[in-house]
């Protein structure tokens, strides 16, 4: 079994689905950690790591923009990405990145194997060591992994009922280019509050009042713990998808495939591995409250055509974005690219 050298100051947090696709695929004996011949800078939300003794140079880029790292895209075998826009690709680029599809952070350490990997690795990066900023977030990260997401294990479908719709997202600053975003998840909590068939629960997630104007009444009152919040998701009829930051792939909608929801979405705006198809993975609406509503209808009404949903949102993820999937993918077109056979 090859060694897998992964660069030190990685982000544990964004990439811990990534590291528990290496371990999976090679074995948690397989990890070192180091932080010779990488690319120069830093890259934040990034994992770059290189498979022993002389395998590939894989750099996977988690960040929401579609922008790339040009000295990380100059090293590499292969780019991965999450957020491609095929239309701004172009030479190297066109050649090494591929899409990998959405995900989500999972719980992969315990408390004390955690601190004792974010101390080493701190240890083990200069990038890490000379910044206190970069100090200070390179343990956050370590922490927020072990404190506030669950094991890959616990994205795994429930029952959904006939009557019960459960949504709760973030609200963004307009700034971050997400007018739209926040826009089209209001008139997704209006149309099912609207629904007398059906009960609603949910809302914005607490914030500041004016954080975000014209979203004040939408709120709900307090936060919900992640368990309970994967627990309310299983049973909803339907889940609600739009492009997020920077018009990226969220994390709801990796989140929502692992859980094998009927998945309401707006058209999605960044490549993916293979499409996801109207009537076959996902329900696509344009946005609008009546569009919305109407989708919502269909799948509480139509349960043969919610299971198809269902099934196949999570059939998708286990054959394109399961962590062993990804890395899998991954290493398979690095070596096309190296020409290995």
């Amino acid at each position: 079994m090859p060694g897998i050298l992964v660069r030190s100051d990685f982000d544990a947090y964004y990439c811990s689905f990534y590291i528990s696709g290496i371990v999976e695929t090679f074995g948690a004996r397989s990890l070192r950690f180091g932080s010779r011949d990488f690319p120069g800078g830093r890259q934040p939300h990034s994992l770059a790591f290189r498979v022993l003794p002389d395998g590939p140079r894989v750099f996977i880029d988690t960040q929401d923009s579609s922008a790339l790292y040009e000295d990380a895209l100059e090293w590499c075998d292969v780019y991965a990405k999450i957020n491609v826009d095929e239309a701004t690709l172009a030479g190297a680029g066109r050649r090494k990145v591929v899409s990998i599809g959405p995900s989500f952070a999972v719980r992969i350490w315990t408390l004390p194997a955690a601190a004792a990997l974010a101390v080493m690795n701190c240890i083990g990066s200069p990038a890490v060591r000379r910044d206190r900023r970069v100090w200070r977030e390179h343990f956050a990260n370590y922490w927020r992994q072990r404190r506030y997401r669950l094991p890959l294990s616990a994205y795994v479908p429930g029952e959904a009922a006939d009557d019960y719709v459960f949504f709760l997202a973030s609200l963004w600053r307009p700034e971050l280019g997400c007018a739209e975003c926040n826009r089209y998840r209001a008139n997704f909590i209006e149309a099912c509050r609207g629904i007398e068939e059906i009960r609603f629960e949910g809302g914005f997630a607490p914030r500041p009042r004016g954080y975000a104007p014209g979203y004040d009444d939408l709120m709900v009152e307090r936060r919900y713990a992640l368990p309970e919040y994967l627990a309310r998701v299983k049973r909803s009829l339907a889940a609600f998808n739009t492009p997020a930051v920077y018009r990226c792939h969220g994390w709801k909608l990796a989140e929502y495939l692992a859980l094998g929801k009927a998945i309401v979405s707006t058209p999605i705006s960044r490549a993916l591995p293979s499409p996801l198809v109207h009537g076959t993975h996902v329900h696509i609406v344009d946005g609008s409250v009546e569009s919305i509503a109407e989708a919502v209808r269909l799948l509480a009404a139509d349960g043969a055509y919610r299971r198809k949903l269902e099934l196949n949102a999570r059939e998708y993820f286990e054959r394109y974005c399961a962590p062993a999937k990804c890395i899998e993918r991954i290493i398979q077109a690095s070596e096309r690219r190296r020409g290995v056979s």
